[in-house]
């Protein structure tokens, strides 16, 4: 697709059986102005091959440690569309997704879609058996009904599922490649998306399912990074 409204990027770091349904779910979508990027952090699980294989827009790069910003950033270069719609290898996006994010599109604004949290991989993709599947609402459920009240609207993104002003996104640099270990970068870009001028909104119409996994903490060097941030922003919003 040459001129795609939505670019929809996928990182992944060997997860094939999740890529595969995810995958199967955006040919599942009843929104079809989109094109498929999937940005590959370094798969050694037969992730390359098959990809190559099925003659997808794949961008590998070497596994040197976790380098998801970059990974992501890979895509922002390469995508077609207006807008670039985020999402992780272990959000399987419900069949209306896309079309979700293509009735709610502002150039000028980021848009915060959900997860809620499944237990495994789906042997099949019935939405709904997977709706009756999901064993927790996403926990930022509450925080974004009340979006526009929080002090921090930007701690609520989630690059799982995040759809972005492709324009504004390059113009701020993407992601923030100083992050290389897990957690909080998506707070991170979506502030500076905020610092360039973005609103954001929720929608929780845009939904997919999250494949449930442990938890990782969040290394002190990243929580450094958004908080020199966030006192930038505080401090032009005190002027």
């Amino acid at each position: 697709m040459d001129n795609p409204l939505i670019s929809v990027n996928i990182a992944t770091y060997n997860q094939l059986p999740i890529l595969k349904k995810i995958i199967d779910a955006l040919g599942d979508q009843e929104f079809k102005d989109f094109e498929i990027i999937i940005t590959d952090d370094g798969s050694s699980d037969g992730t390359k091959e098959w990809a190559t294989e099925q003659g997808f827009n794949y961008h590998w790069q070497e596994d040197k440690g976790f380098r998801l910003a970059k990974s992501k950033n890979m895509g922002i270069a390469v995508a077609k569309g207006k807008y670039f719609l985020s999402l992780e290898a272990d959000v399987i996006p419900n069949y209306r997704l896309v079309g979700a994010y293509a009735n709610n599109l502002s150039p000028n604004t980021v848009i915060l879609g959900v997860r809620h949290d499944i237990e495994g991989v789906p042997t099949g993709l019935d939405y709904q058996a997977l709706d009756k599947s999901i064993v927790a609402m996403d926990w930022r459920m509450d925080r974004l009904r009340r979006l526009g009240q929080l002090e921090r609207p930007w701690r609520c993104c989630s690059g799982c599922n995040a759809l972005f002003p492709l324009d504004k996104l390059r113009e701020v640099g993407g992601w923030n490649e100083a992050f290389t270990h897990y957690g909080i970068d998506d707070y991170e870009v979506c502030l500076r998306m905020m610092l360039a001028g973005c609103d954001v909104m929720a929608l929780t119409a845009a939904y997919g399912y999250h494949i449930k996994h442990d938890l990782r903490e969040t290394v002190d060097g990243n929580v450094k990074i958004l908080e020199d941030l966030e006192a930038v922003y505080e401090s032009r919003n005190r002027i």
